[in-house]
């Protein structure tokens, strides 16, 4: 009771001060679609084909948005794995659903699996893919990280220069609720691991001036910390 009301004065206010916010959008743009055959068909007649990037993040509103104005001339692009707007209403299964079936019924859609990655080192790719085998199946998001969805390695071979390293996973164990003092904790891990490398004189390889490898001691612009936020 208290939801919807604060619901009813919240719409209330808004149409006081003509606004509307992007959930509204979507609200109405749905309405107008569903109760007014006219409009609904002068979409359907705009547009020859709808292309949809991100299509993992879309949610049902959009879907049905979709629906309502495509006659089978939607193009979607989407990867299960970056899927990041659940907090959004986001649903990713609708994403999986429509793979599985197209997979399985082309009169349905046809799925093109893009598996090759042209952006990272095979080093990359490889951690990745062991890491997400372990961690994504149906049981913990819904999804199999099978061969079909595993990343491979797709530069020219001239890209693999031989400079990677094979990557390592620490792992911070804090024990601590406080984020604050995970935060230093990961910190402190970060700071001891950089120290240990120049201690022990690491090793790393690089190109010189003519574009041979060569190797030498690890500098600090070798370095480079990449946090999920500042």
């Amino acid at each position: 009771h208290v939801v919807i009301r604060f619901d009813e004065k919240f719409q209330e206010k808004k149409r006081e001060k003509n606004l509307i916010d992007f959930a509204d959008m979507e609200h109405l743009c749905l309405e107008l679609l569903s109760h007014h055959e006219s409009v609904r068909e002068m979409y359907q007649n705009q547009y020859e084909e709808i292309l949809i990037d991100e299509y993992q993040d879309s949610n049902l509103i959009q879907e049905y948005i979709l629906n309502l104005i495509s006659h089978g001339n939607m193009f979607m692009v989407g990867d299960v794995k970056q899927s990041i707007y659940g907090f959004r209403m986001a649903q990713p299964d609708i994403f999986v659903n429509k793979a599985n079936v197209f997979g399985a019924d082309e009169q349905a859609g046809v799925l093109i699996n893009l598996k090759k990655n042209f952006r990272s080192r095979r080093e990359v790719l490889d951690i990745v893919n062991d890491i997400f085998a372990h961690i994504m199946t149906k049981r913990t998001c819904g999804y199999e990280y099978d061969d079909d969805a595993k990343l491979y390695f797709g530069a020219e071979e001239s890209y693999d220069d031989g400079i990677g390293m094979l990557p390592e996973i620490i792992i911070a164990d804090s024990n601590e609720d406080d984020f604050e003092n995970a935060k230093e904790v990961e910190a402190n891990i970060v700071a001891d691991r950089i120290k240990e490398l120049f201690d022990t004189h690491f090793q790393v390889k690089d190109k010189d001036k003519d574009g041979n490898v060569v190797t030498r001691n690890i500098k600090y612009s070798d370095i480079a910390i990449i946090l999920r936020a500042v």
